[in-house]
């Protein structure tokens, strides 16, 4: 049988059904739900039960409970994969671009380029579709405008618009 759990004073002070109608977040509003089942006396292995959770989870929310109160139980930052490029450098790589496509005589820049500068620059290596990610998020689009000859001859192409046959 497991060790009796003891229940904070705090839990009396909140009303959890309550605040688990009004959170928007679903994994909150669980954790709120389970508190109020524990706040009724209702043991952790049947809270679990009831949400279809661990009972060791139901005690790792209670732990968060007590240590940090409602506001303990709402998602913690950090999950996942952490950016190898900060947002400052993010920004540099955008402007970088830009003045690189800008200056561009003829055709586009190429993911295989910019993944290049980026090491060199940053010191950070990445695979193509991890750099796509890292540009999408920089506000910059591998779709482009067709790219322009470097030797057309505006003049000539308006010329030839004027002279085309309608349909």
């Amino acid at each position: 049988m497991p060790a009796a759990v003891t229940m904070p004073p705090e839990l009396d002070q909140h009303d959890f059904a309550v605040l688990a109608r009004k959170e928007l977040d679903g994994r909150v509003r669980l954790r709120l739900l389970a508190l109020a089942h524990l706040r009724e006396g209702k043991r952790p292995r049947p809270v679990g039960a009831m949400l279809k959770v661990h009972e060791k989870t139901v005690l790792k929310w209670l732990r968060r409970f007590r240590s940090a109160g409602v506001a303990g139980l709402a998602e913690q930052p950090g999950g996942g994969a952490k950016r190898r490029l900060r947002t400052a450098q993010e920004a540099e790589l955008k402007a970088l671009v830009a003045r690189a496509q800008a200056h561009r005589a003829g055709g586009s820049l190429t993911g295989l380029e910019i993944r290049r500068w980026v090491a060199e620059q940053f010191g950070v290596r990445y695979s193509l579709s991890g750099l796509y990610h890292v540009l999408h998020r920089a506000g910059l689009s591998w779709i482009s405008a067709r790219s322009k000859h470097p030797q057309r001859d505006p003049d000539a192409q308006e010329a030839f618009k004027k002279t085309l046959p309608s349909r």
